[in-house]
């Protein structure tokens, strides 16, 4: 059987975020290892980031705009971002390209094939032509993030000061981390708060220290990292976090997390996490999730519980899942 050819696709951006290229690259990487076929990557970004792009299993080439890509017709597409040039989906429907679109929200569904995605829920409603792959067996979670033993999990949370992750993205557009690190003065008792910014974080750093510098009620320590904000992360015992990719990454490690979404009509993409009760909530504002925030460490149990529960509803990473429908794609 001649070797099949797969082509990711993936958008970053400051507004957007970098979600879409963690995710491809993270179901490219496992694909690399796992199965033997043709893997292309490309990227569309105007950010900087080259430390992240080291592969031994296939290159990463980064363009501008969609314009640069020249369609195969014997492979199978993987796309990923919000919105592509349509002129390039079309190319891809006229060479008769197989499109799987990794994200569920995407103009490139009403081009697709199938839609591979870690919700049941999907909105808007998807054409009939597409084939869904819905549910949070579908989650693609990053090699790095860990599932956190319930012993050390436990342990840190019998400790004096409790650790709390915020994370607001890689890129954090609207700079909730600052808004986070201003409401934090009132929170009672002793936390550690580890505050990780994401590589494409572009605002006023400075602003941040200097807002922790008149915080004298908790340690608050600034972290710029990615590849390693799991080694961060496994050592809390709830996360602030803006909804998305690390929500799942979340639930997926045993971490309870408060989930930001600030834009009612996505609740849904994490909607699944909070009727599970594999998450703490979903707060539309960074003043909401504070107030929970105050709630569940009154009740510490709540973060037991969902710990626990992230032990029996995930087994095995999904990405095995996953990879097996790629796999169909390229030769069924």
């Amino acid at each position: 059987m001649p070797k099949g050819s797969l082509v990711f696709v993936c958008k970053a951006s400051i507004n957007d975020g970098l979600g879409h290229f963690i995710r491809s690259k993270t179901l490219a990487d496992y694909i690399s290892k796992e199965l033997d076929l043709s893997i292309a990557f490309y990227f569309i970004s105007n950010i900087e980031w080259s430390h992240q792009l080291d592969t031994p299993n296939y290159s990463i080439v980064r363009l501008l705009n969609e314009k640069e890509l020249k369609v195969q017709s014997e492979a199978v597409y993987v796309l990923d971002a919000l919105k592509f040039e349509e002129s390039f989906l079309i190319d891809l429907k006229k060479a008769g390209s197989k499109i799987i679109s990794i994200s569920p929200i995407s103009n490139a569904l009403d081009f697709a094939d199938s839609l591979i995605t870690r919700t049941k829920y999907i909105n808007p409603t998807p054409p009939d032509t597409l084939r869904v792959f819905g549910g949070m067996e579908y989650s693609i979670i990053r090699a790095d993030c860990h599932r956190i033993s319930t012993e050390a999990f436990q342990r840190n949370l019998k400790e004096h000061t409790l650790n709390i992750a915020i994370s607001m993205g890689g890129t954090d557009p609207e700079n909730l981390t600052l808004e986070c690190l201003k409401k934090l003065k009132g929170i009672p008792g002793s936390v550690l708060f580890w505050v990780i910014i994401g590589e494409g974080f572009e605002h006023n750093y400075r602003e941040l220290s200097d807002s922790i510098a008149t915080n004298a009620n908790h340690e608050i320590i600034l972290a710029r990292t990615n590849k390693n904000m799991w080694r961060i992360m496994a050592n809390c015992n709830l996360a602030i976090l803006k909804g998305g990719l690390t929500s799942y990454e979340a639930a997926f490690a045993g971490l309870p997390a408060i989930n930001i979404i600030n834009q009612e009509d996505r609740f849904h993409l994490v909607q699944e996490l909070k009727e599970e009760h594999l998450c703490v909530d979903i707060c539309k504002s960074v003043d909401e999730s504070i107030e929970k925030m105050n709630e569940v460490l009154q009740k510490k149990k709540v973060l037991e519980r969902i710990h626990q529960k992230s032990k029996e509803y995930f087994v095995n990473s999904p990405l095995s899942k996953v990879s097996k429908i790629i796999e169909k794609h390229v030769y069924g």
